[in-house]
């Protein structure tokens, strides 16, 4: 199950000749669904918020990873660490 969540976060970084922290035009949808795969994943961290199960490190790599995103992406991981 957990590979299945970390495979859900693909990256900006993807996309031809712009940097991670840019939008390009069209990117919408591609955005709306990164983001709602960190809901997801923050999600599961708050899930465990007094426990670390086996699961959970490989959970904070993805959002650790997906940092780098534009917003509102990198503000719902920053969200997820400090929670």
């Amino acid at each position: 199950m957990q590979d299945e969540h970390v495979r859900a976060v693909p990256s900006t970084r993807d996309h031809e000749g712009t940097c991670a922290d840019c939008i390009c035009i069209g990117a919408g949808p591609a955005l709306a669904e990164r983001h709602a795969a960190v809901l997801g994943l923050q999600a599961f961290v708050q899930l465990s918020a007094y426990d670390v199960p086996a699961w959970l490190p490989g959970i904070l790599t993805a959002l650790a990873s997906a940092a780098v995103e534009p917003a509102p992406i990198r503000t719902t991981v920053r969200f997820a660490a400090a929670a």
